[in-house]
């Protein structure tokens, strides 16, 4: 950990270094999807049981979501019934939306924000 400068998702934040009261992150789950700002370029290792079946809930709006599969999985089917209730889904190299774009496939590990027109929940 030396090398993370911060960690970050939809909700808070840690910083290596800081007092624990200033730490809003304090674990990582299933699911989710952080922002990860390294001092030098790095690879970053998470280590840990593969899950089984994971709900995340997702609220109106912009959310984060991480992928935590073990394999590929096309963008549409991944997110099934939910993919009604979602306006757009994207990542740093390419987007989704009812019409156009690129992100046709969802990666184990990757994270993604997705804009929900209504709350729903994804399971995978």
């Amino acid at each position: 950990m030396t090398q993370v400068n911060t960690i970050k998702n939809s909700d808070g934040f840690y910083k290596p270094g800081q007092d624990a009261e200033l730490q809003s992150l304090t674990n990582i789950s299933v699911g989710a999807a952080y922002l990860v700002h390294m001092k030098t370029a790095q690879t970053l290792s998470v280590s840990g049981t593969a899950p089984g079946i994971v709900t995340m809930p997702l609220k109106a709006g912009w959310n984060m979501l991480g992928y935590p599969k073990s394999t590929n999985g096309t963008t549409t089917t991944v997110l099934g019934t939910t993919w009604t209730s979602a306006q757009i889904i994207k990542n740093f190299e390419a987007f989704l939306d009812k019409t156009s774009g690129t992100l046709t496939t969802m990666k184990p590990g990757e994270g993604y924000y997705i804009y929900m027109n209504t709350a729903s929940n994804v399971t995978f």
